[in-house]
């Protein structure tokens, strides 16, 4: 999951809320963009407008999903499981199949890496 780390412009975020997509279920920390004006979660080369605030099903129609908006000097962190050792600082990386977090591919890359810790990385988007 994606989680706000800190502003380097020392803001807070607003919580936004829109309709998600009828039958996909949203999760916290998700990163969606606005498809066919409904959110919807990312491909893993697609640049995130929104980071879920919470988790909601939206199987049985659609309904309002808390989101962030993106800003490219808020910092995130996400849980990696992959080997670091190809990675480095500025690297720009894709998204995983869930939309929680970072994979190790380079190409295409959305989100760039700004620390490495064990088992996370912090990620600008």
């Amino acid at each position: 999951m994606f989680r706000l780390k800190k502003s380097l412009a020392n803001t807070t975020p607003s919580i936004e809320y829109f309709e998600g997509t009828e039958g996909e279920v949203f999760t916290y920390g998700e990163a969606l963009v606005i498809k066919d004006g409904r959110l919807s979660q990312c491909a893993p080369t697609e640049k995130p407008t929104f980071i879920s605030l919470g988790d909601v099903s939206c199987e049985d129609g659609a309904y309002l999903i808390p989101v962030m908006r993106v800003f490219n000097f808020y910092i995130f962190d996400c849980p990696f499981d992959e080997d670091t050792s190809s990675l480095k600082i500025g690297d720009k990386v894709t998204l995983d199949s869930d939309c929680d977090g970072v994979t190790a591919n380079t190409s295409g890359g959305v989100a760039e890496i700004v620390e490495i810790e064990d088992g996370y990385v912090s990620v600008i988007f």
